[in-house]
C-alpha cells in the first residue's frame, strides 16, 4: 500500500493509499531484493519511502519499520501461518509540496453555494436563509485562506454559471441509495477500498486451520520508532483494548476422512470427541503393531502409554475453549519391538474396517476373510474372532435383529399404504411376536385371474439367531412356472400354525367354495388335519418323493422305488391296478403299506381333472424356498423386504419376457409338452 500516515498510537490512520498486490511469492526465496522490486513497481521515484510491516493479527498501531537484514526472515516465517503479508509505504514529502498539496496541513477550500432546482420550491425559504449564513461564513473564511491557494474567484464564478440541474436534480441521493441496495451485494467487502483503521483489521486472520497462537509466531517486539511515536495514554488505551479482545484459539484439527488410515499425533492436535480419539489410538496401535495401554479413559481425560520401558506417551484433555479433546502431552518416540498380537485388533475393529466388503459380498468365507486381514495388517487372527467380526459387520449392513421385530408394525402400515390391497397381519402372544402373514396385492389378483386352481404349501427354516419357520403358499401359472401367493412367519411348524395360516389364506383369497381347489403338500406335522378343517371339500395331494421317503424307512430297495413311480404315473385306473399287482408279487409288505394310502392322493389315474394339473411332486415350493434362500438368512424385517423385492423383480421380468419373446396363444412350456406328446403318439402302436 502506498500513501501516508496521519495520527498517532491507536488513532494512527493510513490515507491516500494505493494498493498493489504481489502474488505467488515463495517464502524460501523471499529476501530484500523482493522488497526493492516491489518498491520499484510503484512508479513514484520522486519521493523517498519508508516501508512498514503489519504482522498478522495486529493493527496499524503495532506495525514495525522494516529493516531488511532483520525482518525478511521473520516475514518468511510468518508466511507459514498467514498467506497474506501487509506492507505499508510512507512517502517523505518535501515541505513545499506539503504546503501546496496536503489537505491535512492546508485545510479545505470553501465549497460553492448550492443552487436548488425549481421542483423543490417548498424549501426555498429555508435555503435562502442558509445561503445568507453561508455567504457570511465565506467572507470570514476567505480572509483566512493562504495566498498560495490555487482556488480563485474566477473558478467560483464559473461554477455558479453551471446549469442548476447538475447540482440538485430529480435523481437525488435517495434514488441512488435505492439503486445501490438493489445492485450491490452488501455482504461482499472489497479490501481495496477500505479506509483508515479498517485496513489493518481487514487483514486479520480468519478462523481456519492456518491459525495459531500469537506466541507461536515469535513476531518482533515494538521498535524504538513505535515507542517514540506512542504516548503513555495511547499505550494504556491499547493495552485495555487488547485485554477486552477475546483470545483466538486455533489448533490443528484431526480429519478422520484423510488422516485415519495412517494417524500421526501432534502436540496441540484437536479431536472432536473422546470416541474419535479412542478409534484413532486403536488404529495407530494396529498400524504400528504396538501395545497401547490406556491409563485413564473418561470424558475429561485420556492417557495412553506403550509397553513398560517404552517412552511413548499421549495425554489429551477436554478443552473448554475449543469444546473438544486437545493433545496436551505427547512423546512420539517408540523403543519397543513390534508385536504380532495387538489387543486393539478386536472383532469390532475388524467389523468397522470390512463392513463395506461384506455389504458388497455377504458370502465371504472365513478363510477369505482371514487372508484379507493377514495381507492388510500382517497379523494372524483366530477363526472365532473372524466369525464374530463377520456377524457384527452383517448386523451393520442388515440392522439389529431384535430391533427389527419392534418395527414390524410400522412396516406393515407402510406396505398397506404404499401397495393398496396388500395384506400384512401380526399376532402377539403375551406382548411378544408370535406370527406374521404377508401377501402382495399383485400376487393375489394374478393368482385368481391367471393361475390354475391348485395351491402348493410347504414350510422351511429361517436361518437366523432366533430361528422360526417360513410357511409358503405357491401357485402354478399358465406356463407351468411358480407363482408365489402368500407366506407367513411362525415359531414352529405345527397344527396350530398351519391352521392359522390356511384360515388366513382362505379368507385373504376370498375362497368360499373349496371343492374346486386342490392342495399339494407333504402331509407332515399336523398339516393333514389343518387341510381337512380349512379345505374340507378340496382334493389333497401328497408329494410322491415324501411318500417314498416314508416307504423307504420300512421297505428299502431300488425295485420298490421304481415300482412306486410306475404306479404314481399310471394314467388310468386299469393301468394302476396292473402296476400295483406287480408290486404285490415282488414285495407284499410294501404293497400292504401303499394299500392304506388313498390312490387319489398320489396317483394320476385318480386325480381331479378340473385343475388341469397332474404334478406328482411339490417342486414349486421347493424351488421358491431355494429362490429366497439368501433372504432366509437375514433378520425378519430385512428378510420380508428382500422377498418382496425378489417377487416384484420376478413379476417384471416375466412380463417383459412374455411381451418380447412369446408368440401365439400357447405358452412356451405347454407348446413343448404338446410337441413331445405328438412324437410319443406317433411312435406308440
Amino acid at each position: 500500500m502506498v500513501g501516508f500516515f496521519v495520527g498517532k498510537g491507536v488513532n494512527l490512520t493510513y490515507l491516500d493509499e494505493k494498493i498493489c498486490w504481489f502474488d505467488n511469492l515463495d517464502r524460501r526465496t523471499f529476501c530484500g531484493d523482493c522488497i526493492y522490486y516491489m518498491l520499484a513497481q510503484l512508479n513514484d521515484p520522486d519521493h523517498e519511502k519508508i516501508m512498514y510491516w503489519c504482522p498478522p493479527g495486529k493493527t496499524l498501531a503495532d506495525m514495525v519499520e522494516i529493516i531488511l537484514e532483520v525482518h525478511c526472515q521473520k516475514m518468511a516465517k510468518a508466511s507459514v501461518h498467514s498467506k497474506v503479508l501487509v506492507l505499508f509505504v510512507r512517502h517523505i514529502r518535501k515541505p513545499e509540496m506539503q504546503e501546496e498539496d496536503d489537505i491535512v496541513f492546508k485545510g479545505c477550500p470553501v465549497l460553492p453555494k448550492v443552487i436548488f432546482s425549481p421542483l423543490r420550491k417548498d424549501k426555498k425559504m429555508k435555503t435562502e436563509k442558509l445561503s445568507e449564513e453561508a455567504e457570511n461564513s465565506e467572507q470570514q473564511e476567505d480572509a483566512d485562506i493562504s495566498k498560495n491557494s490555487e482556488v480563485s474567484e474566477e473558478e467560483y464564478e464559473c461554477d455558479l454559471d453551471i446549469d442548476p440541474t447538475w447540482y440538485d436534480s430529480d435523481y437525488g441521493m435517495e434514488e441512488d441509495d435505492e439503486e445501490y441496495d438493489k445492485n450491490v451485494d452488501v455482504v461482499v467487502h472489497d479490501a481495496l477500498i477500505e479506509k483508515g483503521k479498517s485496513i489493518g483489521a481487514e487483514y486479520r486472520h480468519v478462523s481456519g486451520t492456518d491459525d495459531v497462537y500469537e506466541d507461536d509466531l515469535q513476531l518482533p517486539e515494538e521498535d524504538d520508532w513505535d515507542r517514540k511515536h506512542k504516548s503513555d495514554s495511547d499505550d494504556e488505551e491499547y493495552k485495555k483494548k487488547k485485554k477486552k479482545e477475546k483470545p483466538i484459539y486455533r489448533f490443528k484439527p484431526f480429519n478422520p476422512d484423510v488422516d485415519m488410515e495412517n494417524p500421526q499425533f501432534k502436540l496441540g492436535m484437536v479431536f472432536d470427541s473422546v470416541e474419535l480419539l479412542r478409534k484413532v489410538v486403536a488404529q495407530y496401535a494396529v498400524k504400528n503393531r504396538v501395545q497401547i495401554r490406556k491409563k485413564r479413559n473418561n470424558k475429561q481425560r485420556f492417557e495412553a502409554v506403550c509397553e513398560e520401558g517404552c517412552p511413548w506417551k499421549l495425554v489429551a484433555v477436554n478443552d473448554n475453549r475449543t469444546q473438544s479433546f486437545l493433545v496436551k502431552t505427547l512423546i512420539a518416540e517408540h523403543t519397543c519391538e513390534k508385536v504380532w498380537d495387538v489387543k486393539e485388533l478386536t472383532a469390532h475393529f475388524l467389523a468397522s474396517k470390512y463392513v463395506e466388503k461384506f455389504r458388497d459380498n455377504e458370502k465371504i468365507s472365513l478363510a477369505t476373510f482371514s487372508r484379507k486381514v493377514r495381507k492388510k495388517f500382517n497379523m494372524e487372527v483366530s477363526r472365532h474372532k473372524l466369525g464374530r467380526a463377520r456377524k457384527a459387520a452383517l448386523e451393520v449392513v442388515h440392522g439389529d435383529e431384535v430391533k427389527q421385530y419392534s418395527l414390524l408394525w410400522r412396516y406393515a402400515e407402510e406396505v398397506r399404504h404404499s401397495n393398496p390391497g396388500s395384506s400384512f397381519y401380526l399376532n402377539l402372544e403375551n406382548g411378544l411376536f408370535s406370527t406374521c402373514y404377508f401377501s402382495l396385492a399383485a400376487c393375489k389378483v394374478g393368482w385368481r385371474k391367471g393361475c390354475r386352481p391348485i395351491i402348493c404349501i410347504d414350510g422351511t427354516f429361517i436361518k437366523t439367531k432366533y430361528g422360526g419357520q417360513l410357511l409358503t403358499a405357491v401357485g402354478i401359472d399358465g406356463n407351468d412356472s411358480i407363482y408365489p401367493i402368500a407366506m407367513a412367519v411362525v415359531e414352529t411348524e405345527c397344527y396350530g400354525s398351519w391352521a392359522w395360516f390356511l384360515a388366513t389364506l382362505k379368507q385373504d383369497l376370498n375362497i368360499m367354495n373349496t371343492s374346486t381347489f386342490s392342495i399339494m403338500s407333504d402331509k407332515q406335522k399336523g398339516l393333514i388335519k389343518a387341510v381337512n378343517e380349512q379345505f374340507p371339500d378340496s382334493e389333497h395331494r401328497f408329494c410322491v418323493r415324501h411318500l417314498y421317503q416314508n416307504l423307504h424307512s420300512a421297505h428299502k430297495g431300488e425295485t420298490i422305488r421304481q415300482q412306486l413311480w410306475t404306479c404314481a404315473k399310471s394314467t388310468t385306473p386299469t393301468l394302476f391296478e396292473i402296476n400295483m399287482e406287480k408290486m404285490r408279487e415282488d414285495n407284499p409288505e410294501a404293497y400292504a403299506w401303499l394299500e392304506d394310502k388313498p390312490p387319489n392322493q398320489w396317483s394320476r389315474a385318480f386325480f381331479d381333472v378340473f385343475p388341469k394339473c397332474d404334478i406328482l411332486l411339490n417342486n414349486t415350493c421347493e424351488v421358491f424356498n431355494r429362490y429366497i434362500l439368501e433372504a432366509r438368512e437375514l433378520p425378519v424385517l430385512t428378510m420380508l423386504e428382500r422377498i418382496k423385492s425378489q417377487i416384484m423383480h420376478r413379476h417384471m421380468s416375466k412380463k417383459k419376457e412374455a411381451t418380447e419373446k412369446w408368440t401365439g396363444n400357447i405358452t412356451p412350456k405347454i407348446r413343448d409338452k404338446l410337441r413331445k406328446n405328438v412324437v410319443v403318439s406317433q411312435l406308440s402302436p
